[in-house]
């Protein structure tokens, strides 16, 4: 039997905070936010079972590969480094609680990374360009800066977390619905 790990949106937040102040330490505290993203991704998989899981995997493809266009090859030496990223599963209806995660017809993924000062032109130089370079089966994605004037970093990922709020963990495991990257 598997062991569900639940997570908090007060623990994310401080995830969040924690790696950026360990790496960045001289950066003033009101500056944090100005370092977040908030991704949505959808991808096309035609042909493949579960769909919606396999929307969560590819998102993993896209960071892994938008992490070598950051850094290169060696990445494991290059952990500390790395974008911080919680990417979840989601699905049409989620915000109301009326969807069925694995039985949809939209299932995309909602993500929250967080880059590193240095790596922040980079990072929006990668999405400027058209998505082909990522060779990967991207229908759309949406990315954009996270703004403290529209809510608070805790409701930012309390929506990123809807799908795996609401979802009915007698038919899966809510591991099942979200990555922390890197691995």
């Amino acid at each position: 039997m598997k062991i569900q790990k639940l997570i908090t949106t007060t623990a994310i937040a401080e995830h969040f905070e924690n790696h950026f102040f360990e790496v960045q330490k001289a950066i003033p505290k009101e500056e944090f936010a100005q370092h977040l993203y908030f991704v949505t991704a959808r991808f096309d998989l035609p042909g493949h079972g579960n769909l919606a899981r396999n929307q969560l995997d590819e998102f993993g493809r896209l960071y892994f590969r938008l992490a070598r266009k950051l850094f290169g090859n060696n990445l494991g030496r290059k952990r500390r480094k790395l974008p911080l990223c919680y990417a979840f599963l989601d699905a049409e209806g989620s915000r109301v609680g009326v969807s069925d995660i694995f039985n949809c017809e939209m299932p995309h993924v909602h993500a929250i990374i967080l880059i590193q000062p240095q790596h922040r032109q980079q990072f929006e130089e990668a999405f400027a360009v058209s998505n082909v370079q990522f060779l990967i089966p991207l229908r759309s994605i949406e990315i954009s800066a996270f703004d403290h004037l529209k809510g608070s970093l805790g409701n930012l990922i309390s929506y990123s977390m809807k799908g795996y709020r609401h979802a009915q963990s007698s038919h899966y495991q809510k591991e099942d619905l979200w990555q922390l990257f890197p691995r």
